[in-house]
């Protein structure tokens, strides 16, 4: 299924660390953000090559297969201008400017405050998104209006309902958990309430269906996506 995102809440994370990968994202979900996990820079060019809808890229200096700068010269070599945030241990003068040389955005050094780095995160996708629009296939999405449109029919949903949507759109047709569902749209797992889940999915199908062919899925004791 082909996607297309204009405005790129997304965030891909290369880090061969799996707990500060982790972290990292859990950080920015609570933020709104969409996150891709990759652990190789083989991994990383992958998902570039697999999705246009990154709109940054966090990469570890030292990974398994390689030198992280190695990743940022190759995207940099076909074109590719999306930010990409640096975390290394060696975060000397050399080393930093070494990295804006190849083309990194910004260069943090290990350890980090995670509150820095969603706040850096935060800035330059406010910089780098110009709209609010995606399309999915020939379903198109609208987040100021919260309106979906296919083939020329429309519905119009309510902001829950949009956010479920929109985060499954982006998911490209992976699974999405329950829980991250739950908490990025209402914020916070402290009181779960799933049942406010089957209402929405309810209703979301409901929508769609009556425009589209398009089904939203579940996966029994994992999640939801859209096909």
């Amino acid at each position: 299924m082909y996607y297309y995102a204009v405005a790129k809440k997304i965030v891909l994370v290369i880090d061969d660390e799996i707990e500060l990968n982790n972290l990292i994202k859990e950080s920015l979900i609570d933020g709104g953000i969409f996150v891709y996990q990759a652990y190789t820079i083989k991994e990383g060019l992958d998902y570039i090559s697999k999705f246009k809808n990154i709109g940054l890229v966090i990469l570890d200096r030292m990974l398994p297969d390689g030198d992280g700068f190695d990743f940022l010269k190759k995207i940099r070599g076909i074109g590719l201008q999306l930010p990409v945030i640096i975390l290394s241990v060696n975060a000397d003068e050399n080393n930093i400017l070494k990295g804006l040389e190849f083309g990194a955005t910004d260069y943090i050094s290990k350890p980090f405050r995670v509150r820095e780095l969603q706040l850096k995160v935060n800035n330059m996708l406010i910089i780098n998104n110009k709209s609010e629009q995606y399309v999915y296939d020939n379903l198109f999405l609208d987040s100021k209006s919260r309106k979906v449109v296919v083939n020329n029919k429309f519905a119009f949903l309510t902001k829950k309902e949009y956010l479920f949507l929109e985060l499954l759109v982006i998911a490209n047709g992976e699974v999405i958990s329950r829980k991250n569902i739950y908490k990025h749209i209402w914020g916070s797992l402290e009181v779960v309430d799933f049942h406010r889940i089957d209402s929405l999915v309810y209703n979301v199908r409901r929508k769609i269906k009556s425009i589209s062919k398009y089904e939203i899925k579940v996966v029994s004791n994992e999640g939801y996506y859209i096909e």
